[in-house]
């Protein structure tokens, strides 16, 4: 088994249309964006993993000050938690999701594992964080849904599972 070690963060709080997060790879806001948007202000669950060496994620809020955060709209304070752990091949079988062929051409894969049960969506986003395509589906234990890419332009894109217990992303290339 693969291990490598990872870091994670996890949100609790209200996030309201003037207000965004962005999360870096890396130790500043020069590295690679890992994800960016608010989810429709639904970050329940939300978590996300270092994808670099360093185990180093840098989080920033970001608030138009209008109708958010900033100005004491928002009636629940954000809150973060921060997770340090060791993350192996064989700890995914059974949970979560995963997506395959990465990077992929035209088709992928969404493999659900075995604990997710009841209504999913299945969401594509682009890099920015806007939302390009929606699945919704009703699990029963697992399966695999196949997401059809033709019509979105190469580049990176993530691949958020959205479940009543949790939300996870992964991030997939589209090539030509």
């Amino acid at each position: 088994m693969r291990t490598s070690r990872s870091r994670s963060r996890s949100y609790k709080g209200q996030l309201l249309s003037g207000d965004q997060i962005v999360v870096y790879n890396g130790a500043d806001e020069t590295a690679n964006v890992i994800y960016q948007g608010a989810n429709g202000g639904n970050m329940a669950g939300f978590a996300v993993n270092s994808q670099n060496p360093e185990n180093i994620i840098t989080l920033r809020i970001r608030s138009n000050a209008a109708g958010s955060c900033d100005d004491g709209a928002a009636l629940t304070p954000l809150k973060w938690d921060v997770g340090c752990g060791f993350v192996g091949i064989s700890e995914g079988e059974g949970s979560g999701f995963n997506v395959y062929p990465n990077p992929t051409r035209d088709l992928i894969t969404v493999g659900l594992g075995s604990d997710v049960s009841g209504d999913v969506l299945i969401r594509v986003m682009d890099i920015s964080g806007r939302v390009v395509m929606e699945h919704p589906y009703v699990a029963k234990g697992g399966g695999n849904q196949t997401l059809d890419l033709k019509g979105l332009q190469s580049g990176q894109y993530l691949v958020q599972l959205n479940t009543t217990e949790w939300v996870r992303t992964q991030r997939v290339e589209l090539t030509r």
